[in-house]
């Protein structure tokens, strides 16, 4: 890859001493005109200004002397108020802008008019300029020169087809996209020659103002330079490790080459992703810490995760290393997970001709990354199953592997779902270790950890087991809505029979005057829970004044999903597909499943609490704080309470360098879904559409949350970056919607929401998910799946919509 060379360019306007100054002082309208004809890498509009005052007393005069261009083309007709000037960009979009304005009088008059009743506070020195509009536009959008959220060295780009640039300013993006590109990097590139077109451009302005922190709305066209509309200041972090953080990315390449080198030479191309499988960016983070990465790795994506679907007739790859990391950010392997779907009984050909062709399609739809297991993958038999034969054939199977493969996946969904199938003894033993739980006190000691690391495996192989049978179970149903036999309004009824230990009991008591609300029922204790399942330095709920509780798990009621549907009609769609279930038994399973995986999850919570909070309490004895243990991976900690003080001090130490480590690796940007080393340097996101639980429009306050003492809940659509079970609170909070960045179909609070008819939009993608961290007011249409936000501009009673649907 050959790196960008900067254009050899002319400062015309000013040097680097007074850039940034005069970059502060100008207007919209006032920096384009002067930089009009004076760059090489971008087209420069016409524009004329009209006031206020002008507007009110002499709009007929203005007119009469506009240029002609004015009179002869569509208009955009753009605010220019004093603050959403060029070091004012968190004012962008704030303003109102008119696009596609016919060039007669009238028409202008009346977009002026919309556009000054948007200012708060109208003067009549106020302005507004009019354009030309851009013909042939494909994409517009903004480019900044710096990560917005860090200050790190990366072009980035929020674009989206059509000519609004609103679209990306005000968030109200439909197809949207973001591009990352390294700056400085030697062996970057773009992903496009747009791409390149809008750095070249960057680059020039930096040179030609002498500051290196801009934003540039643009257009781009089918051919030619881009037309820059608006220059500004970016307002970002500072960030003055410019040359590290390239050597760190340097690194990161050369890690990532090395998973693409080291494969099986008739391995499938591999793609990693943080939302696959065991749903990684959801659980532990984005950007966890060293110990909740370690203890992901140690109790679930080492091996339990392999050998719990080994048990069920899955087949058991040759490799067990399901989780990697890339810098902090935690990615699933793919190719892996794929493997571990496909009955063990099918040939190995087979195996790799399916994986193969479920890759491509993930490369094709990356935004079904969080949702591999129920829409590209096929890991078990459904009444659908034999209507997709042709698509195995697609996938390179002959006719005879094409069989053999649909009966070794019905024989192997039989053994699970069948009465005295696998799932129904994992649920007698899921029984018995519910009925063990005690609230007994941690003891401290040498060997505690050891044999709680141990107990916690032998969960989480159980936990696996019953989360693989409730993704069974999930897409036994979704395949009868599919084909007619249970209706699409009764399919959360399967959800709620099937009551849960952290269930819908849940309910928050009023507390007395001054003190913290309590959330409590009258059976299992949740005060092992903590936001941040993983997280050592985020206290469980015993050990705060808040306290969780639930109702002890009633017996899942499949009646009462029974009562709601038609059961000839399951039965009849059962016996053509050759299921040899019946309907009462399909249901039974369908909803024990889904409450089982619940209940799973909360016992291996359980146990995992217990483990943390003996690390905990075995660092607090040694003289490490939850903030160091959090830098440490779990190997370094296990004989921790009989160590020597020495290597106690040096645990600190290690531990504190980690955290300068882990806080410059932070501020790398790798995509949700990595397919190629190089996108290390740049890559593209597509924002996701997020997946809608609910019906209607629920407009309300938001509130951003990241811990359990959020402030008042009832009735504000909570956001927050991922909810783990440590935010079971929120259901007994009476909260009017759920909002998340991370979050798959078939996931923890996509059941809880379902279960407890909690309305909720989740995985809305980090793009849309930063803007809403400002809104304070957001409509959520579940009908037409759009998401709002609603503004109200200072000093108006006017309230505008802005959509950042997909």
């Amino acid at each position: 890859m050959v790196p960008y060379q900067r254009q050899p360019v002319l400062r015309c306007l000013f040097d680097s001493r007074n850039g940034a100054r005069t970059l502060s002082h100008w207007g919209k309208a006032q920096l384009l005109k002067r930089l009009k004809g004076k760059i090489n890498t971008a087209t420069v509009l016409e524009s004329h200004d009209l006031d206020q005052a002008t507007f009110q007393n002499g709009f007929g005069d203005w007119w009469l002397q506009s240029p002609e261009w004015l009179k002869q083309h569509p208009l955009a007709v753009r605010s220019d108020h004093d603050d959403e000037g060029a070091q004012a960009a968190q004012n962008a979009g704030r303003f109102l802008s008119v696009l596609s304005v016919p060039p007669c009088p009238d028409s202008v008059r009346e977009a002026a008019a919309n556009v000054f009743a948007s200012y708060d506070r109208p003067r009549l020195e106020q302005r507004l300029f009019v354009q030309p509009m851009a013909s042939d536009v494909r994409w517009s959008g903004v480019i900044t020169s710096r990560s917005r959220s860090s200050g790190a060295p990366y072009f980035v780009v929020h674009e989206s087809p059509g000519s609004d640039t609103g679209q990306v300013t005000r968030g109200s993006a439909g197809e949207s996209q973001v591009t990352y590109i390294a700056r400085q990097a030697t062996g970057r590139r773009p992903l496009t020659t747009r791409h390149a077109s809008l750095v070249r451009m960057i680059e020039e302005m930096e040179d030609f103002l002498g500051h290196d922190r801009l934003e540039l709305e643009f257009v781009t066209r089918r051919k030619g330079l881009p037309t820059l509309l608006q220059a500004r200041k970016l307002d970002c972090p500072s960030f003055e490790a410019d040359e590290p953080f390239v050597t760190g990315l340097h690194a990161l390449a050369r890690e990532a080459r090395a998973w693409w080198t080291n494969r099986e030479d008739d391995a499938p191309g591999p793609v990693f992703s943080v939302m696959a499988d065991w749903n990684p960016a959801e659980i532990i983070g984005r950007n966890p810490k060293p110990l909740a990465t370690s203890l992901y790795r140690k109790l679930i994506t080492d091996f339990e995760w392999a050998q719990s679907r080994a048990d069920l007739g899955y087949h058991m790859p040759a490799r067990h290393d399901l989780l990697r990391t890339l810098g902090n950010t935690p990615y699933i392997d793919v190719d892996l997970s794929f493997q571990s779907l496909t009955p063990a009984g099918i040939r190995a050909e087979t195996r790799h001709k399916l994986t193969r062709s479920w890759i491509e399609q993930l490369k094709q739809q990356p935004s079904l990354h969080d949702a591999v297991e129920l829409q590209i993958a096929e890991t078990c038999f459904t009444v659908g199953t034999p209507a997709r034969k042709s698509t195995f054939r697609q996938a390179g199977l002959n006719a005879e592997e094409t069989e053999a493969f649909c009966r070794e996946l019905k024989l192997l969904t039989q053994r699970i779902m069948n009465p005295e199938g696998t799932f129904w003894h994992d649920l007698e033993a899921l029984s018995r270790r519910l009925g063990a739980v005690t609230e007994a006190p941690i003891k401290s000691g040498d060997a505690v950890i050891p044999a709680l690391v141990k107990e916690c495996k032998q969960v989480a192989r159980l936990f696996g087991r019953l989360a693989r049978s409730a993704f069974i179970g999930v897409a036994q149903l979704d395949a009868l809505v599919a084909c007619g036999a249970v209706r699409e309004n009764n399919r959360p009824m399967f959800f709620r029979a099937g009551h849960t230990t952290t269930g819908p009991q849940s309910h928050r008591e009023t507390a007395t005057p001054g003190e913290e609300q309590l959330h409590r029922t009258n059976g299992h204790s949740l005060d092992h829970l903590r936001p941040g399942t993983y997280d050592i330095e985020r206290h469980c709920y015993r050990d705060r004044k808040e306290r969780v509780f639930s109702a002890p798990a009633p017996t899942p009621k499949a009646e009462d999903a029974l009562a709601c549907v038609n059961t000839p009609a399951i039965q009849q769609a059962l016996d053509d597909a050759g299921m040899g279930i019946a309907a009462a038994d399909m249901v039974a399973f369908i909803v024990k499943s889904i409450a089982a995986r619940e209940d799973g999850k909360f016992l291996y919570s359980y146990y995992l609490s217990q483990l943390i909070e003996a690390i905990a309490g075995a660092g607090e004895h040694a003289g490490v704080s939850r903030e160091q243990l959090s830098m440490l991976e779990l190997s370094q900690l296990m004989p921790l309470t009989d160590a020597p003080v020495g290597t106690l001090h040096a645990l600190g130490q290690v531990a504190d360098q980690r955290r300068k480590a882990f806080d410059q690796s932070g501020a790398y940007v790798l995509p949700d879904l990595l397919v190629s080393p190089d996108e290390v340097f740049a890559h593209t996101q597509v924002q996701p559409e997020g997946h809608y639980f609910g019906q209607g429009v629920i407009s309300g306050e938001t509130l951003v949350i990241n811990d359990a003492r959020p402030g008042r809940l009832r009735g504000r659509i909570v956001v927050l970056e991922a909810a783990d079970p440590g935010y079971e609170f929120l259901f007994g909070s009476e909260i009017a919607a759920l909002v998340t960045c991370y979050g798959g179909v078939n996931s923890h609070m996509a059941v809880r929401c379902q279960e407890s008819g909690t309305p909720g939009v989740l995985g809305i993608g980090s793009d849309r998910f930063r803007r809403l961290l400002t809104a304070q007011q957001v409509t959520i249409d579940f009908d037409s799946r759009r998401l709002e936000i609603c503004s109200r501009q200072a000093g108006s009673s006017a309230v505008r919509s802005q959509n950042l649907s997909t």
